[in-house]
């Protein structure tokens, strides 16, 4: 976990502090915002360019040709779990916004910027 305003650095292998759930110390968790909530890790979706993406998690946007970047909203879900999808789950929640939006709301709430490791 990392502090309010300190944003992750890949380079580093000691950053942050470990919570223990079953210590004295009291603690209260919420979850204040999820970027991409919508999403699961392995999603391949196509965006409002045509183009085509797979979803690793939220800063982590990769092109089945390895390009890395950020889709254009809105998105259609292509598959997810390997398997087509039926309907739309994710064009209705990406009719509005964008990937900005989405890093935006998280500077926002953490005071820091959104690192892809």
């Amino acid at each position: 976990m990392l502090r309010h305003g300190q944003s992750f650095d890949p380079e580093l292998d000691d950053q942050g502090c470990v919570l223990y759930p079953g210590g004295q110390e009291p603690m209260e968790l919420g979850l204040l915002f999820r970027p991409y909530a919508f999403m699961e890790a392995g999603d391949e979706v196509a965006d409002a360019d045509g183009a085509t993406w797979r979803f690793a998690h939220p800063w982590s946007w990769r092109s089945p040709q390895g390009q890395s970047g950020v889709p254009v909203w809105p998105l259609a879900l292509r598959t997810r779990g390997g398997r087509r999808v039926e309907g739309e789950p994710v064009v209705s929640a990406t009719v509005g916004g964008s990937h900005e939006g989405e890093e935006d709301t998280w500077r926002g709430l953490t005071g820091a910027e959104p690192v892809a490791p």
